[in-house]
């Protein structure tokens, strides 16, 4: 997977990867709004104290040294934008000017570069979004999608993947209480269901307690190992299907998340989206395909493939 500004292991900030990396994906250029406004906020919230009881947009600080001052100012043109009282474009040019002034600490200076690429995933997503409806200034006439990812890969619809509920998110069931491997429930909860475009962190799979050495065992012994949904159970890959074992490891280690191709995939459960998105039919997010030169290849989140056989 390619990856998106955001980098962090914490179980409040996942990785993002940008679907625009993948030369097959026709719609859905950077990062979408509603995947950043998932991580910014904790991040901004960290970083930037409350501004003072009775503090106003502009208003300067007592403090001396002019530290506080240029803490609120920030903070207070934040509050301001997230308020709906200040237009993105006014928020970025004086945001813009207080950056290259100086007039910000470091702290700040992380956000607001953060910020900025949320923005442009933003304004992206507009265009794109005016383009699939009828043209834009941008482009003058209606885009159409042309996806063909082989005769082996069953596509889905996007309405698979509509909310079921404030508990289950896009799946029709609830999450497993335990994973295999003791994989993180709250990682996979966010991943699997109430998530379109983040992924746990690259090497995830090698860190979890009880995968390498089941799949150290698998190598020996020949066997094959297989990943169900962790939601519904359901069987969605087996590793060594069409190929060694040593192979998957290989392919996944080198790119970071198991990777599967198209003979290890149960097309019974498992569907492509027109953007590359991977989901069960059951509304679980798996990963996405990103095709190469061998084809298609699915990078997979073990927290989304860790379930029980049903």
């Amino acid at each position: 997977m390619g990856m998106l500004a955001q980098v962090s292991t914490s179980d409040r900030v996942p990785w993002f990867w940008d679907a625009a990396s993948c030369p097959r994906t026709p719609v859905r250029p950077c990062a979408t709004q509603e995947a950043l406004d998932e991580v910014l906020p904790p991040a901004c919230s960290k970083m930037m104290p409350a501004s003072p009881p009775g503090g106003k947009l502009g208003q300067k600080s007592k403090t001396k040294g002019g530290v506080k001052q240029k803490l609120a100012n920030f903070v207070d043109m934040k509050t301001a934008l997230d308020s709906g009282k200040l237009s993105h474009e006014r928020f970025f040019r004086d945001a813009r000017t207080m950056l290259s002034s100086g007039k910000l600490t470091e702290e700040q200076k992380i956000v607001m570069k953060a910020m900025m690429k949320q923005d442009i995933g933003r304004r992206m997503e507009q265009v794109m979004a005016d383009a699939i409806q009828g043209g834009s200034q941008f482009v003058g006439s209606p885009l159409r999608a042309e996806v063909d990812f082989g005769p082996d890969v069953v596509m889905g619809q996007e309405s698979m993947m509509s909310s079921k509920g404030p508990l289950t998110g896009s799946s029709q069931v609830p999450l497993q209480e335990q994973l295999r491997w003791k994989c993180d429930r709250k990682i996979a909860e966010r991943i699997c269901n109430f998530n379109r475009k983040a992924a746990e962190p690259s090497g995830y799979f090698a860190t979890v307690g009880g995968f390498m050495s089941e799949a150290t065992a698998c190598t020996k012994s020949k066997e094959d190992m297989s990943f169900h949904d962790s939601n519904s159970g359901q069987l969605l890959f087996t590793a060594r299907s069409g190929r060694d074992f040593e192979g998957f490891l290989k392919e996944s280690t080198a790119h970071g998340w198991p990777s599967f191709r198209d003979a290890q995939v149960n097309w019974s459960f498992v569907r492509v989206l027109e953007d590359g998105e991977a989901i069960s039919i059951n509304g679980t997010h798996l990963g996405h395909n990103l095709p190469d030169k061998h084809g298609n290849r699915y990078c997979i989140n073990l927290v989304s493939v860790a379930g029980h056989p049903n």
